[in-house]
């Protein structure tokens, strides 16, 4: 694995574990913008994740 490789790698997991975007931007010397930007699909899929679970609940 490359050193960018493990960067990108070290971010998607902390935003995967609902880390903040200002916490992961601190640690790799980002922006939260920057941050954002290129890991913001990350989550999108916390949102797509979190209208399923609302759906679920709101349906009984």
């Amino acid at each position: 694995m490359t050193p960018h490789g493990l960067r990108h790698t070290h971010a998607t997991i902390l935003l995967n574990k609902k880390t903040s975007i200002v916490t992961v931007a601190k640690r790799l010397g980002n922006t939260p913008e920057e941050i954002y930007k290129t890991y913001g699909h990350t989550d999108e899929q916390a949102d797509k994740q979190a209208s399923l679970a609302f759906s679920s609940e709101m349906s009984i």
